[in-house]
């Protein structure tokens, strides 16, 4: 039942980490200035622990849920406010076993400058700084693409968790 509980914080990690690392083309034909508010978030991966030997994988899948996240993008200054949040129900298989949890209370982006450069969405918070694929952007929509394939740590106990994953999220221009 631990490593469960490892699994459902790696998994909380991924959900609020913020990075790109996709160099595929892009569809972006509109400004992203304004006000925009989320409308889906789906997440993916993979979840590899490796202990005394034993490599376990286990996939999951999050669907959100309570979406109440708003963006709103400025210029001179270019500056990013970001409300509201959402929940997640993720599901985790492992062993040959399906488990669910629910995560509340998530946040996508937090707030601070930005920067658009060709497909990524560079937004700078202090000396925190996250890079995040647009996938879309229209006058009506954005598609922004998370990705998180470089991540691992070390639990108490040993145990190295490494993680792949994707969160992919629709906003709908207010």
């Amino acid at each position: 039942m631990k490593k469960l509980s490892i699994l459902f914080i790696a998994l909380t990690s991924i959900l609020t980490a913020c990075s790109s690392d996709d160099d595929s083309a892009s569809n972006i034909t509109g400004s992203i200035v304004g006000k925009w508010k989320a409308v889906s978030v789906d997440n993916s991966g993979t979840l590899e622990f490796s202990e005394k030997g034993n490599d376990i994988t286990a996939d999951f899948t999050g669907e959100a849920y309570n979406i109440d996240n708003v963006l709103v993008f400025t210029e001179k200054p270019n500056v990013l406010a970001s409300t509201g949040g959402f929940s997640s129900k993720l599901a985790v298989t492992f062993l040959g076993q399906t488990i669910t949890q629910k995560v509340e209370d998530l946040e996508l982006l937090g707030g601070g400058t930005w920067i658009v450069n060709n497909d990524e969405l560079e937004i700078t918070d202090g000396e925190e700084k996250g890079i995040i694929k647009i996938d879309k952007l229209t006058d009506s929509e954005l598609i922004l693409i998370y990705k998180d394939q470089k991540s691992s740590f070390t639990d108490d106990e040993g145990t190295v968790i490494k993680f792949n994953a994707d969160l992919v999220a629709t906003y709908k221009k207010q």
